[in-house]
């Protein structure tokens, strides 16, 4: 599958408007805790990532973990993702060291969830980085990238958001980015 997402960087006062009119117009779910631990294959860091390569991602929430293996299939961070719950985290940090991928970041953060149509909104207050909103779909059909791509740029604009506000790197890519300075 195919996971199609933009990222809009928000200032505290524009979360708190997005969050009050999902809450008013749809249904807004409770706030809960991600950890993201975030890997890479052969390299040490992502200042030598390149599109493309892989990454594996263990996500705990709650009491329940998965893996993501995603790839990204063009600049704009669209990516090929796969995903499955995991029995024993520590097993699979074992798995992965096996296999070659290295932990080079970690990502903590309190995300709500809403959905519009087909489309899924995060909204995400991420340690050291700051509130953001994503908006995501899921596809099978390559085809449809662009036009999802462009759909959800419309509706973040029902929030007053514009591609301006649109932040083009991952969460673990700008952790890492603070790490190196």
């Amino acid at each position: 599958m195919i996971e199609v997402e933009k990222k809009f960087r928000l200032t505290d006062e524009q979360y708190t408007e997005i969050e009050q009119q999902l809450s008013e117009k749809h249904v807004l779910g409770q706030p809960f805790g991600q950890t993201d631990e975030v890997y890479l294959k052969g390299i040490p860091s992502f200042s030598e990532f390149e599109q493309g390569m892989p990454v594996l991602r263990i996500r705990t929430e709650d009491n329940m973990s998965t893996l993501t293996y995603k790839r990204a299939i063009n600049a704009g961070g669209d990516a090929i993702e796969h995903e499955t719950e995991i029995g024993s985290v520590d097993a699979m940090r074992r798995i992965v060291a096996d296999m070659g991928f290295s932990q080079v970041t970690s990502v903590v953060k309190t995300r709500r969830e809403a959905t519009i149509g087909r489309f899924t909104l995060a909204l995400d207050k991420v340690k050291q980085l700051g509130a953001f909103l994503e908006i995501e779909a899921i596809t099978d059909d390559p085809t449809t990238v662009e036009v999802l791509g462009r759909e959800i740029v419309e509706l973040a604009t029902t929030f007053g958001l514009t591609e301006a506000h649109i932040e083009p790197k991952k969460y673990d890519q700008l952790i890492a980015q603070l790490k190196s300075t």
